[in-house]
């Protein structure tokens, strides 16, 4: 299969396509397994936006709380984004706050977390600096 996300994580060398296949059929199947109707989905560690496209293409019933304290990460998740024509299902968040409050007492169906995969950033968070 092949989509939007397919083709931003080759681009950008992040996500594989598998990742890109494996969410969207997590995704599907969450759905199945419940009877809210709109499925909604945080992403923590937006990146390049993979993530969120990889979600809003899974179907059309999926709103994305993407939050990345990196402005020029989520910037890109914007773009990504506003690309396929989703920017109404795509939510921008640059604190924690921002998430907190946005999300408030939604039921959350799904949620992914990511984080910077630089040798610097491993070392770090693996040996706390």
């Amino acid at each position: 299969m092949s989509c939007n996300a397919h083709a931003l994580a080759a681009s950008r060398r992040m996500l594989v396509a598998q990742d890109v296949d494996l969410i969207q059929e997590t995704l599907r199947q969450v759905a199945k397994g419940t009877r809210v109707k709109n499925l909604t989905v945080v992403d923590i560690g937006a990146g390049s936006g993979t993530t969120a496209l990889s979600a809003l293409e899974a179907g059309p019933d999926v709103t994305v709380y993407s939050y990345d304290d990196d402005p020029d990460a989520i910037n890109w998740a914007e773009e990504a984004v506003k690309n396929i024509g989703r920017s109404d299902d795509w939510h921008k968040l640059v604190t924690l706050d921002e998430l907190a409050e946005a999300l408030g007492n939604k039921q959350i169906r799904f949620a992914m977390m990511d984080h910077d995969h630089s040798e610097a950033a491993v070392k770090e968070a693996l040996f706390w600096g």
